[in-house]
């Protein structure tokens, strides 16, 4: 059905308020209705359970008062336990920056002493001695004899020009090894602190040489070699590098299609040694540590 436009009469505006207001004025009194019935029933309730209410409020501020003291004798507990362990735990965990002194080490073992001191002694550094030491080993020694021979060798040197002695001192000493016709290359790994008098030595894994480079390095030893006695005047990994055609100083990652390093394996040796120090300090200064009267 249509409707014309004409045809529709509209509200005044003033029809229109009259009737919002006379229905907010309805709803307002409905809410306020509500509101006064539901406050009555409240402090009726409150009046019926005063006693319960009182209560509980009473139980609130015994458990106040009860934590206050609970925290007061924590704390006081807590802060006699900390004057009493300080002196320990000064003496035993702040350890001090420590500078070590690399006595000997290749390219490869420079980086696993520094990468192994980031993690035993994160604060410490180190720096290679700089003088020539005078050593009566071969050059590429040959068992576990002439390793350490090496290795104490530039220890005593060091201690010898009365430079630093209070710096504990790093030595690693590669060397062949024969275990049933079978050539190893190891590490010999040094450490040594002559305040303290900690002295420890350890070995690395074994990484296997073909017999083949260290025959080589053998022939190419003259007769009457001054250190013969000790090893080769030539090193077998020089003749696997040219052999193999490669230049790095880790020939261990060529090996072994770069599943392992020798940085890796002398880093893990490296770090034990270092661990094995950092508690030999902690027992000596154990016995400097003041006690409590």
């Amino acid at each position: 059905m249509y409707v014309s436009p004409n045809s529709l009469k509209l509200a005044s505006p003033e029809t229109n308020y009259l009737a919002i207001k006379n229905r907010s004025s309805s709803e307002t009194e409905n809410v306020w209705k509500y509101w006064n019935k539901a406050s009555s029933l409240l402090t009726n309730f409150v009046s019926d359970h005063q006693k319960e209410v009182n209560s509980v409020k009473n139980t609130l501020k015994k458990g106040k008062e009860l934590g206050v003291n609970f925290y007061e004798q924590a704390k006081e507990s807590l802060d006699a336990l900390k004057e009493a362990v300080e002196p320990f735990t000064e003496a035993l965990f702040n350890e001090p920056e420590l500078d070590f002194i690399i006595a000997k080490a290749d390219e490869v073992g420079i980086k696993a002493i520094q990468s192994a001191l980031s993690v035993v002694f994160p604060a410490s550094d180190c720096f290679v001695y700089e003088k020539k030491i005078d050593q009566h080993v071969a050059h590429q020694p040959v068992g576990f004899t002439a390793a350490r021979q090496s290795v104490f060798e530039c220890t005593k040197a060091v201690i010898n020009s009365k430079e630093n002695l209070n710096n504990p001192i790093l030595s690693i000493q590669p060397f062949l090894v024969e275990i049933e016709d079978e050539w190893f290359l190891m590490n010999c790994v040094a450490l040594r602190d002559v305040t303290l008098e900690i002295q420890l030595l350890t070995y690395s894994q074994t990484m296997r040489i073909p017999t083949k480079y260290v025959e080589a390095a053998r022939e190419a030893t003259p007769v009457g070699y001054r250190f013969e006695s000790s090893g080769f005047m030539i090193s077998a990994i020089d003749y696997m590098k040219e052999d193999l055609f490669f230049n790095s100083e880790d020939w261990y990652i060529y090996k072994t299609d770069r599943f392992a390093s020798t940085l890796r394996i002398l880093e893990s040796c490296v770090i034990a040694v270092l661990g094995e120090y950092a508690m030999e300090r902690k027992i000596r200064k154990n016995l400097e540590i003041p006690t409590n009267k």
